[in-house]
């Protein structure tokens, strides 16, 4: 994939289970907690969780700028995350899901998105917030705000708004 000729605006997101998922971007890193699943709810998988890490991304980023950017960088070390990105689609419905509900908010905010790879160690930022290692990421990153944040439930498929 080309990259984009002009300067996108790079966020990092990454996501450890069972703990939370995480993304970062200058001086902010956000975290979301994952909750217990209940026998009552869908199940989902690691890679739903990992592509609904890159939807928060999406969606913070289309939800919380007064005008969001042409051009969206994420990088992820999740290579079937570029993957899907690449090809606006994959093998399971629950996948799926998460897909159109990424093509809704880049459709409606105009962002321009590509998904890259980065390899896990060079993510450190990201993976240190997913880990819920707070006391570690500020010991290296001591200017950097932490924020929680709740992904976008209301943009997925009703039977996985709450499976997480």
């Amino acid at each position: 994939m080309a990259k984009p000729t002009t300067q996108p605006l790079v966020w990092h997101s990454d996501l450890s289970t069972p703990l939370a998922f995480a993304f970062t971007y200058n001086n902010e890193g956000f975290v979301y907690q994952i909750h217990s699943q209940t026998p009552n709810t869908e199940k989902v998988d690691i890679f739903f969780l990992k592509l609904l890490a890159i939807l928060s991304t999406i969606h913070y980023v289309a939800s919380n700028f007064p005008h969001p950017p042409s051009h969206l960088l994420i990088f992820t070390d999740n290579l079937d995350s570029v993957g899907v990105f690449n090809s606006l689609s994959a093998s399971q419905l629950m996948h799926n899901g998460v897909i159109l509900s990424v093509t809704q908010v880049i459709l409606c905010s105009g962002i321009d998105l590509c998904v890259w790879h980065i390899e896990g160690k060079q993510n450190i930022k990201a993976d240190l917030l997913s880990h819920l290692l707070f006391h570690e990421f500020h010991q290296k990153f001591p200017p950097i705000h932490i924020c929680l944040f709740d992904p976008p439930c209301d943009l997925l498929l009703v039977q996985w708004r709450k499976s997480f």
